[in-house]
């Protein structure tokens, strides 16, 4: 087996035996994105985050404190698609993710547990 095929077996065994597990905090939060950067308080505990954006443009997030603003700078999260991030020990410091887009609006939704 050449190594990329050896590094992709790995990844899959890893995730599939870490999943994302039972969100901890009901269905999360849903934030609605526009061309002006908007928060909102995330709910539950964890350091994974399950991200969909729901809606037909690009989104862009950033997790901080009460304050934190976004920018098109930001961590990217396609139209259509569902993410996970987990994050380091500094998530007592992540209370909030705010959220922007380019252009238009598009709605992301925030589902906080524990996994990957």
């Amino acid at each position: 087996m050449d190594g990329a095929n050896s590094q992709n077996q790995a990844r899959s065994y890893w995730i599939s035996d870490y999943p994302f597990e039972m969100p901890n905090g009901g269905l999360g939060v849903s934030l609605a994105c526009t061309t002006t950067s908007a928060r909102t308080a995330l709910v539950g505990e964890g350091n994974t985050f399950c991200i969909s954006n729901v809606g037909d443009l690009w989104g862009h997030i950033r997790f901080g404190n009460s304050s934190v603003e976004a920018t098109t700078a930001c961590f990217a999260v396609p139209p259509g698609t569902s993410i996970t991030l987990s994050l380091n020990a500094r998530d007592a410091e992540w209370t909030h993710v705010a959220g922007i887009t380019a252009s238009g609006t598009t709605t992301i939704q925030i589902t906080r547990g524990f996994g990957i």
